[in-house]
């Protein structure tokens, strides 16, 4: 073979035929520097974004539990869950405590599902909110957590509703 063959194959004349080369596959170092920055900060923001939780909002709530009693008119209706069996809570008026979330931007985010919260939290708040009759309205203060995966009731604490009563005169 002449000196014209192995130029074409793009090898050197003191190189052995089986050693390719690639010098169409060279990369500079900056670009293979650029490239591995990529890859780590990509990686990086995605284990900083599985770490990332969202704070629980605190909310107080006047609700009923159960059926919805007539003449009264509720902001949302949700479906709670404990313990696999589910519970419908009317909610006439709710404040949120913390945060800058709006209670219709929370009704939107957990109206698609079928069950809206799991109820968690104190024992006792749990039992009375359960034992709540129904018709009877109840101020429920709790954490909603909504995430990607779950969405949670803590129950903080849960009194019977202040009645308004009749001024005598």
């Amino acid at each position: 073979m002449s000196h014209r063959t192995y130029r074409r194959r793009g090898r050197r004349r003191d190189q052995p035929a089986h050693v390719p080369t690639y010098k169409h596959r060279q990369v500079s170092l900056t670009a293979a520097t650029l490239a591995i920055l990529l890859v780590l900060l990509t990686a990086q923001e995605a284990q900083a974004a599985r770490l990332r939780k969202p704070a629980p909002i605190y909310v107080r709530m006047l609700t009923y539990v159960g059926e919805r009693p007539p003449n009264i008119q509720t902001d949302f209706s949700w479906v709670v869950g404990f313990e696999g069996k589910r519970h419908q809570l009317h909610i006439t008026k709710m404040i949120v405590l913390t945060g800058s979330t709006l209670p219709l931007a929370i009704d939107s985010a957990v109206r698609p599902y079928l069950v809206q919260f799991q109820i968690i939290g104190e024992k006792s708040a749990v039992q009375q909110f359960l034992s709540t009759p129904p018709g009877q309205p109840v101020q429920v203060s709790a954490y909603l957590r909504i995430d990607g995966i779950s969405r949670y009731l803590m129950l903080d604490r849960v009194t019977p509703a202040p009645t308004a009563t009749p001024t005598g005169q």
